[in-house]
């Protein structure tokens, strides 16, 4: 395997072919003037291998437009048993995007962060809706320089990152009937789906590790079961199992005999209840019923009057094992309990912070004590949810005792920038992870295909 830059030309009056350098040719063992087949994503086309000792880089020429015309580098790999040369990796990012919108939406400046390293490591990637499927290409949007983005036809990809904001769009029976397809086809698809609250919380509740950092919760499947759980609490959170981005969630708390109730959609209005039936009914309107946790409120440590909490993101590294690629610590508006910044929070790295928050000596030590707890969750939640998971946000707390506690696990953290940098450090990861299962699909598609000639 041999990453080389390139520039492909569309000549649709042409033969088929690829031109390469003959020290790739001679490296890689390709013969010359023969038809082979040549494999990008899933789109397999024959062609015949041309050198050209011109030029140092490769020019393809199609006379289909399997790619468009663009300068980039990819991986080139030869099988010489079955004549297959495979060219990779092809990664489409799966979106949806809003008439009006920028070509994609909030996802711009990420995919060009992501675009930019692949063209440099290898790769090619576009964004897709999955709105028109033929048998080896699919309709997407592409960026080049020269023209910025433009829609097209691409070949089907090796790798899918899916990054649809909606969990509507997910439940679509076209959306399910695609990644289905996908998986028959063998195209590799990572954070499929958006996690259900509980059923994280039943996988990291049975773990040793990890349970005396999970707050008491139950499900709300009964309202006998809230009315209890407000006897027992005097402050709880009612969350919807499928909700995101610190959106309806619904904050009880019981002060001189009334309950007091705000919603995160809107903090600056208070109802107040005075017996706890008109409550009820009133969180019955809400039509949370079966579909949200009831959670013991946890007295999270503040700042100035403002809360706060601690995004981790993780990404498996080039031997698959989660790591921490950045840390932040998240401040609600003052007075406010929800930290989220599409609610209005604020930002501050998590291990500078800490230390000045605690001191250096005690601050450095909360910091990779909750390294590590993020990193177990990581783990623990891969093995057990039965998805691909490339990526992870989750959300710790510290009490005022200073304990560590796991709010929230998302498989779809914001990409919002915040950063000084350039390109981020998640950006850089997750181009590595591209590369991490290219690499080992492309292993064992070598050994299956070594065992089947044996």
């Amino acid at each position: 395997m041999k990453k080389i830059n390139y520039e492909l030309v569309v000549n649709t009056s042409g033969m088929e072919e690829l031109i390469l350098p003959p020290d790739l040719i001679r490296s890689l063992r390709i013969p010359v003037d023969k038809p082979i087949q040549l494999e990008v994503g899933l789109c397999k086309v024959t062609c015949i291998i041309q050198s050209n000792s011109i030029s140092t880089s490769p020019m393809i020429t199609w006379k289909s437009t399997i790619l468009p015309a663009h300068k980039g580098s990819l991986y080139f790999a030869y099988d010489l048993e079955t004549s297959i040369l495979s060219v990779g990796p092809i990664i489409a990012i799966l979106t949806a995007v809003s008439k009006g919108q920028e070509p994609i939406g909030h996802l711009t400046s990420y995919f060009l962060e992501l675009r930019h390293l692949l063209t440099e490591q290898g790769g090619v990637i576009y964004c897709t809706n999955f709105s028109e499927l033929h048998e080896n290409q699919i309709s997407g949007i592409f960026f080049e320089e020269s023209q910025g983005f433009f829609s097209t036809m691409m070949p089907i990809p090796t790798i899918i990152y899916n990054r649809i904001h909606s969990r509507k769009k997910e439940q679509k029976p076209s959306f399910h009937n695609f990644i289905q397809w996908c998986k028959e086809n063998h195209v590799y698809v990572f954070n499929e789906a958006f996690l259900n609250k509980w059923h994280v919380h039943t996988i990291l509740t049975e773990n040793k590790d990890l349970n005396s950092h999970i707050p008491f919760s139950i499900l709300y499947d009964s309202h006998l079961r809230l009315e209890q759980f407000l006897l027992e609490h005097e402050d709880i959170f009612i969350k919807p199992v499928h909700g995101s981005q610190g959106r309806n969630i619904v904050r009880i708390q019981k002060e001189h005999g009334e309950y007091n109730v705000k919603s995160s959609s809107n903090e600056h209005a208070l109802s107040r209840y005075t017996s706890l039936p008109r409550l009820i009914d009133y969180i019955k309107t809400l039509n949370l019923f079966d579909q949200a946790i009831i959670q013991q409120t946890i007295p999270l440590a503040s700042n100035h009057n403002r809360l706060m909490d601690f995004r981790f993101l993780l990404i498996p590294n080039k031997d698959l094992q989660w790591e921490v690629v950045s840390a932040v610590v998240r401040f609600s508006k003052e007075n406010h309990f929800i930290t989220n910044l599409s609610q209005g929070g604020l930002i501050k790295p998590a291990q500078r912070f800490l230390k000045e928050y605690y001191g250096h000596s005690y601050g450095s030590e909360v910091y990779d004590e909750m390294k590590q707890i993020s990193k177990i969750t990581a783990a623990v939640l891969s093995e057990a949810l039965s998805t691909n998971l490339g990526e992870l946000g989750i959300d710790l707390a510290l009490d005022v005792h200073r304990n560590i506690w796991i709010i929230e696990v998302n498989s779809k953290p914001s990409k919002k920038h915040e950063s000084e940098q350039a390109i981020r450090p998640s950006s850089r990861a997750i181009a590595h992870y591209f590369h991490t299962i290219w690499n080992e699909r492309s292993r064992l598609e070598n050994e299956v295909r070594n065992s089947n000639d044996e």
